[in-house]
């Protein structure tokens, strides 16, 4: 089995499947620079690197460089997507720069064509 996991974060949950699911391969997906780098080290700490994929990139419509606006939370060591409620002390929205790809993009870079999925068994999840 194949699983794209977009939105990886930290790797916590992603960790946890590649380790319940010995049998799956997993190609994860993060945008966020600094936290793609924790992803990275959550990988490879746990031993995972051979069947994880990592990807620091954003699944959009079309392909190319990118801006997201960040929110760095510096009370909580954390960066979101949406800036929440909070003092204005202790969160600042950046501007942070990412690149992009597509589904079909992704899945086309497979080291073995067999092993991509048919596009009917492609499904997505939302956390």
């Amino acid at each position: 089995a194949l699983v794209v996991y977009i939105g990886a974060n930290y790797g916590a949950l992603l960790i946890g499947l590649a380790l319940r699911f010995t049998a799956a391969r997993f190609i994860a997906v993060e945008a966020e620079p600094v936290v793609y780098r924790y992803l990275v080290w959550n990988v490879r700490e746990n031993g995972l690197a051979d069947r994880i994929s990592l990807r620091n990139l954003a699944i959009v419509g079309e392909q190319g460089p990118a801006a997201v606006r960040m929110c760095v939370h510096y009370a909580r060591s954390s960066r979101t997507a949406i800036c929440g409620s909070g003092s204005d002390s202790d969160h600042v929205e950046q501007e942070v720069e990412v690149t992009t790809s597509n589904l079909s993009t992704l899945l086309d870079e497979l080291p073995d064509p067999s092993s991509r999925p048919p596009s009917t068994s492609v499904a997505a999840a939302t956390s």
